[in-house]
């Protein structure tokens, strides 16, 4: 860690809290070298018991195990997130159909299964053709509403859209942020999912914090929505 700018420590240490205090599944740790650099024990031994590191592809998450077993079981059989379908061939993006729906829960449940079977703090997933590596990380981050897009096409539909974008900051940074194009908003299900999950994440707070500043054991966290349109959307 003392390796890393002060501004980076600070990140990962509000990161880290965030983890360990439940208010999200997993840490994904966007370094190119993570593993066997020291960072790596650091985080294991932040998060304690449970603590675990997850290889997929070439990307790194860290979480406890507990904890994120309970949130994939939980969306396997209560559906807290809802998918959306953002492939270029769609006019615009829509709900995803139930036969895709399947196919997410399908490499959910591959994914959860590799977990609950392995022994080891540090565990490999080799990314397989039929997962949407996209689709697996808003999963494994928690975001009550998470993108799908067919992987036989190279780009999005997203391009010019407006995203509303719902974010929690602290000190600077922004350790969660997920986006809901605007012309999906009027859908119940996704404002249904999005309240369900401030009520899970954040029961101390009201029901709508957002675009409001609320003190908790201290730190000030901003809950905040912004409505932004891009030329170009790559995820």
């Amino acid at each position: 860690m003392r390796k890393l700018k002060d501004v980076k420590c600070c990140e990962i240490s509000l990161n880290l809290y965030m983890l360990c205090t439940r208010r999200k599944p997993s840490l994904l740790m966007d370094f190119c070298r993570f593993e066997n650099t020291g960072l790596d024990k650091a985080c294991l031994n932040t998060v304690g018991d449970g603590a675990c590191i997850l290889k997929l592809d070439l990307d790194y998450f860290v979480f406890n195990k507990p904890i994120l077993v309970s949130h994939l079981h939980r969306l396997l059989t209560e559906n807290t997130s809802v998918y959306i379908d953002i492939s270029s061939s769609n006019p615009s993006p829509l709900l995803c159909s139930s036969t895709i729906v399947t196919q997410i829960n399908s490499s959910v449940e591959q994914v959860l299964l590799n977990l609950e079977k392995s022994e080891n703090s540090l565990i490999y997933l080799e990314n397989t053709e039929s997962w949407n590596l996209s689709t697996l990380f808003g999963v494994l981050l928690g975001f009550p509403v998470v993108y799908w897009y067919s992987q036989e096409q190279d780009s999005n539909c997203l391009s010019n859209q407006p995203l509303c974008v719902y974010s929690v900051k602290s000190r600077g940074f922004t350790p969660i942020s997920f986006s809901v194009p605007v012309s999906c908003l009027s859908n119940p299900d996704i404002s249904r999912r999005i309240e369900s999950w401030v009520s899970a994440t954040w029961p101390e707070l009201p029901e709508n914090p957002w675009n409001q500043d609320f003190n908790l054991n201290g730190e000030i966290y901003k809950f905040s929505t912004t409505v932004v349109t891009k030329p170009v959307i790559i995820l």
